[in-house]
């Protein structure tokens, strides 16, 4: 699992633990979705990036990022916004 994947997975933890529990294969899932970023992302530095800026090419990396921003972070569950669980509580 590239470092997409594990960005991918870290977020699921904290932020969609009940897919994240729902995902039978962490492992491949991960893999493939950090695999598809790196896909996009190459694509898109291939495309726009100006070698004679190297790394300092932000505007690249910024439209890079904001490309697999879905892939990576999917909306977080109910409850899950700030990261912490909500506990209910019922009225009695």
């Amino acid at each position: 699992m590239n470092h997409y994947g594990s960005k991918a997975a870290t977020y699921m933890i904290e932020y969609c633990p009940h897919q994240y529990r729902a995902i039978e294969n962490k492992e491949e899932h991960f893999t493939q979705i950090g695999e598809e970023a790196e896909r996009q992302v190459s694509s898109i530095y291939s495309k726009l990036s100006r070698p004679e800026l190297g790394e300092k090419d932000l505007a690249t990396r910024q439209m890079a990022e904001e490309t697999i921003q879905d892939l990576l972070y999917p909306p977080p569950e109910k409850g899950y916004e700030e990261g912490m669980e909500v506990e209910l509580v019922d009225d009695i």
